[in-house]
């Protein structure tokens, strides 16, 4: 049983290599991972629910046996959320810039995985830490837009029930 919530580097997930942890958060980990077929990085998400969730080797089993409903029944959520995410970005007219590209969606592990386009740069943590001034009123505006933008295509959606999470 490993104490880690997080899987080693270098292990293989549905054929991607994981090479770092970006992130974290209640209902997931973030890895770069590494496509050999593609020859590219991804940015592997993987589900697992803090709280509702523990490694065992690598496999993610419930806490408990109260966790095992709440637990399967994310793992549906993430999947279909993971599809429709890139759904909207095959339906040119429904795409928002802001949305992020799916590659592909797996089950592994006893738990999902979206793998994801790789985009590179500073958190906005970490553009505030170091360059402050640049978060004007017109950058923040744009941000903005850009969110509502993305929130605008995922709730165009006919007939769905979204939760937005991390």
């Amino acid at each position: 049983m490993s104490s880690s919530p997080t899987l080693p580097m270098g292990t293989v997930a549905g054929g991607l290599e994981i090479r770092r942890i970006l992130g974290h958060g209640g209902f997931g980990i973030v890895y770069e991972a590494y496509d050999s077929d593609l020859d590219r990085s991804v940015a592997l998400k993987e589900y697992f629910l803090n709280g509702y969730a523990r490694r065992d080797g690598l496999t993610v089993v419930p806490v408990n046996d109260a966790s095992t409903e709440m637990l399967l029944h994310g793992r549906d959520r993430f999947l279909r959320e993971a599809r429709m995410l890139a759904m909207l970005h095959e339906r040119a007219h429904a795409t928002s810039s802001s949305l992020v590209i799916v590659h592909r969606v797996f089950q592994a592990n006893q738990t999902a995985y979206m793998a994801m386009k790789m985009y590179h740069g500073a958190t906005l943590r970490q553009r505030v830490g170091t360059d402050p001034g640049s978060i004007t009123e017109d950058w923040v505006r744009g941000m903005v837009s850009s969110v509502l933008e993305a929130l605008d295509a995922l709730h165009s959606l006919p007939g769905e029930n979204l939760v937005h999470r991390d």
